[in-house]
């Protein structure tokens, strides 16, 4: 080795120094190659260097490793010493080697960031300097012992009995990386909408229909060949059902047919005859992806299209099926290609290179992580069969960014870009998955159209030249556009605002890995169309109310909920005017004062206490000093007062000084025990402004109070989650509504009507569909901060806050911010008429005065009211004295 290398001692030190030197980056990976020159070391070193890096990335075997790998430079230093200087005494040797054995020890622990021997943790990437020179100075010791039998045989024993020691753990090493690529993956919680249910009989008209088949991925096609097809022949609807799992039972893919009267389904047709009732495959709405942001929905090998499997071959690795992990005329065929072209068309890393570097190792384009790669392609390869590999590759791939989510893998990336499921890819969108793999920022379909498309054109020549698919379907192909989705927010949505409640009911039940990691069915009760119709309006109306009023764009914000008046499952949730848009949830967690949407309660537990709508009230102002705080004099909206009035016209007028009156009259702890009873909620404001609705709670809060009301007096706590399931499809845990009953019928029924009467003729007479139905309240917050609307209908309860989140004035009433908010989505939706129960306590009064009358002689409301033959009678108005039954609706 040359006079400089006189010494063993010399030697072996200056290796190690070089190797720290390396480590702190004053020499490079060449560098320290060339310090020995026997290309049999440089190879055995490179050899260690590779099964060191993957002894360091396997749980449980890098601890073991490190240590063989410190103290046989020992030995190995003593050999090296003999092998280098003929002439040293075995003394001289020893010494020697035990010298550069604990210089290059001290190194390795000193890069671990430790000063024992035995590192714990892997190793940075920056740190393999020092690691490689050590290789270099063990198997340079370990050749140059081969001219000295007796220090070669000991040596060798030594090594064999290490390496006796050392083959379980890495046996046990192996197998730990085999249950990785075997679970492979955390895999996700995915969430499911509520399924859309067909029957005749059911409001939905064929457009509709369509539009929900198409927003679940459905295609038109005129010979319905598969699965997730449609065609619409005449006055009905043929579609090819896909299979889906429900939590009660499998469906199988089968072919229906849809009859259509109007805007009504008169017939649902089978392969075996009609069909009472069926369910269309509910829409993936989100999942709960580990926080370094992975998702990816997991495919078996019988779940991957042949087309995608041989066309992932043909265009990514030619040799897959014969190759030991890497391939050498790969890399030299890629060279000549793109040297032919000019440019970089193919790679030469494998599929399982490729695997392996998705998987374990990071993007940089260094010699260090190509060796790495290689090293793990080879083990893997060896490991495991060929199909598990390729399929492992089909679930790991990342094929694009949405926002902070990672899409990993082409069963997610077909919903992605198409969605659709994987199976119902036709072979030019097969093309274009696999163009993406290249590069998915390069060639993203959303951003460069122009790029995916063509580099998907090569490829389906590829397809074609392979006898992958023939000319005709080459031809097909081509014609077709890229067909991905309008953007990658279209079809089966990510709700966020929703998502988050559904967050909020399992977080006592599951832990944040179960979520992110064991494969559960979570199903919902959104529905998604009903979800964006809200979302439209919210958007839409803000836009409006600030171009009306000329208040600047942008600043407003709104959150509306939307629930099942029986059962609480929560329909939709906003929770701001970009639906689809991670942020501040306004609906579950901004607290605003909801100002006269508390009112009903004071009324409620009036009426609870022995008033009636018809009582006298009075309607004047009010001083009010507590033993503690300011004083305190409330005003109307308007700044006038009446006088007295009943409490039926104060209620749907909002009156403020009314409701004060009657609060101090019934008593403010009674009203707020039975708040506390509606809701569940422990007021914070224990003075009289709480009357008013000087209290901060959430939207979903309010809608849970009203839930109440709609209901018909029981409590429904809102609810997202129906039902989970494990990854075999088992039930963990069931979700049923829970029903407390708050409110005797009489006294619900009572204040229903009321709020009837507040959106007729009060504060939401305004809205077009004011008169149609509805119970509502709306609620304005001192100083016009905050606007309020709650309302109800035979089906749904639904809640809508209007405001700013700096909490500035906004110069809107309910019924100018939140009730606009409300009419547009009940324009979409529509409204169903709220139903009344026979009742002999109906009695028309005076609006106004709250007197027995008469249509013909006052402007009348019909409200409940026991005992009313005791009412007086408003002068002049002839009234039949006659009890019965009456009509809700026989006067306004």
């Amino acid at each position: 080795m040359g006079a400089a290398w006189a010494s063993g001692i010399n030697l072996y030190a200056t290796i190690a120094i070089l190797g720290l030197a390396g480590n702190s980056g004053y020499i490079d990976l060449p560098e320290t190659l060339a310090i020995v020159q026997d290309p049999m070391v440089i190879i055995a070193a490179g050899f260690m260097y590779c099964v060191e890096f993957f002894a360091d990335k396997t749980p449980g075997l890098d601890t073991g490793w490190d240590a063989i790998h410190t103290f046989i430079r020992i030995p190995a230093g003593a050999m090296l010493a003999a092998g280098a200087v003929g002439d040293v005494t075995p003394a001289l040797a020893v010494a020697a080697g035990l010298v550069g054995g604990t210089v290059t020890a001290a190194t390795h622990a000193t890069k671990a960031g430790t000063r024992v021997l035995i590192n714990t943790s892997p190793e940075p990437f920056s740190n393999w300097g020092a690691s490689l020179a050590g290789d270099l100075a063990v198997f340079a010791g370990l050749w140059a012992a081969l001219s000295h039998p007796v220090l070669f045989l000991i040596a060798f024993v030594l090594f064999l009995g290490l390496m006796i020691w050392l083959l379980p753990k890495l046996m046990r090493g192996i197998a730990a990386v085999g249950r990785k690529v075997g679970r492979r993956w955390s895999v996700p919680a995915q969430v499911f909408a509520q399924p859309l249910e067909l029957y005749a009989g059911a409001r939905l008209s064929r457009a509709e229909l369509t539009i929900e088949l198409e927003r679940l991925g459905y295609k038109r096609h005129a010979n319905l060949p598969h699965p997730g097809t449609f065609k619409s022949p005449g006055n009905e609807l043929q579609i090819y059902l896909r299979s889906f799992d429900f939590m009660e039972r499998h469906r199988d893919a089968q072919r229906i047919s849809v009859a259509f009267a109007g805007k009504r389904i008169t017939r649902i047709n089978g392969e075996s005859g009609d069909i009472p009732l069926l369910r269309l495959d509910p829409a993936t709405i989100g999942s709960f992806f580990p926080s370094h942001g992975e998702d990816r929905i997991i495919l078996s090998p019988e779940q991957v299209p042949p087309l995608l499997s041989e066309g992932l071959k043909a265009v990514e690795d030619r040799n897959f099926d014969e190759h030991a992990g890497f391939s050498i005329r790969g890399i030299a065929r890629a060279f000549m290609v793109n040297l032919r072209a000019g440019e970089r068309q193919q790679g030469g890393s494998t599929l399982t290179q490729q695997l392996v570097k998705s998987y374990f190792l990071d993007n940089r384009r260094t010699i260090e992580r190509k060796l790495k790669e290689v090293a793990m392609a080879i083990i893997l390869d060896a490991r495991f069969s060929k199909e598990d590999l390729l399929t492992a590759y089909i679930n790991e791939i990342f094929l694009g960014q949405n926002g902070s989510r990672a899409v990993h893998g082409f069963g997610l990336g077909a919903q992605f870009y198409f969605n659709k499921p994987l199976a119902e890819l036709e072979s030019d969108e097969i093309a274009t998955m696999i163009a993406i793999i290249r590069g998915p920022s390069f060639y993203n379909p959303f951003r460069h159209p122009e790029r995916a498309l063509e580099r998907r054109n090569r490829i389906l020549a590829t397809f074609e030249s392979d006898g992958l698919i023939d000319t005709q379907q080459l031809t097909t192909a081509l014609a077709q556009p890229l067909g991905v989705v309008a953007s990658p927010t279209s079809g089966g949505a990510y709700y966020p605002s929703f998502m988050d409640q559904v967050r909020t009911e399992l977080k006592d039940q599951y832990d944040p890995e179960a979520l992110s990691s064991a494969g559960l069915r979570i199903f919902t009760t959104i529905k998604p169309h009903q979800q964006e119709a809200v979302q439209r309006a919210v958007s839409n109306t803000l836009n409006q109310i600030e171009g009306d009023r000329q208040i600047e764009p942008g600043t407003l914000q709104a959150a509306a909920v939307v629930a099942d008046s029986q059962t609480g499952e929560i329909h939709a949730l906003v929770g701001g005017r970009k639906g689809r848009v991670d942020g501040f949830n306004r609906a579950l967690n901004a607290q605003r004062s909801v100002g006269s949407l508390i009112k009903p309660v004071v009324y409620l537990t009036a009426i609870e206490s022995g008033m009636h709508l018809g009582t006298i009230i009075k309607d004047e102002p009010i001083t009010i000093e507590p033993e503690f705080g300011d004083v305190w004099a409330p005003k109307n909206f308007n700044g006038e007062y009446t006088g007295e009035l009943p409490m039926i016209r104060a209620l749907a007028e909002s009156s403020n000084l009314a409701t004060v009156h009657l609060g101090m009259q019934v008593g403010l702890p009674l009203i707020q025990q039975r708040f506390r009873h509606l809701i569940g909620h422990v007021p914070q404001n224990q003075y009289p402004s709480f009357l008013l609705g000087a209290e901060a709670l959430s939207p979903l809060a309010m809608l849970e109070l009203y839930g109440n009301f709609a209901s018909g007096g029981f409590r429904t706590p809102p609810k997202a989650v129906i039902a989970v399931l494990d990854e075999r499809g088992q039930a963990l845990t069931h979700h049923p509504f829970e029903l407390q009953q708050t409110i005797e019928s009489r006294h619900a029924a009572t204040i229903n009507r009321a709020l009837e009467i507040a959106m007729a003729k009060g504060t939401g007479k305004s809205s077009p569909y004011a008169r149609r139905g509805v119970a509502g309240k709306t609620g304005t917050s001192n100083d016009n901060r905050d606007s309020w609307f709650a309302g109800f209908d035979n089906s749904h309860v639904s809640v809508v806050w209007v405001g700013r989140d700096d909490n500035a004035v906004t110069g809107l009433t309910g019924a100018s911010g939140a009730l606009r908010i409300w009419n547009g989505m009940a324009r979409q939706d529509g409204i169903d008429p709220l139903t009344h129960a026979p009742s002999a306590d109906l009695v028309d009064i005076e609006f106004s005065s709250g007197l027995r009358a008469n249509a013909e002689c006052a402007e009348v409301v019909n409200v409940p009211i026991p005992d009313y033959e005791n009412l007086q009678t408003k002068p002049g108005c002839r009234i039949n004295s006659g009890g019965g039954l009456r009509r809700w609706f026989g006067s306004q």
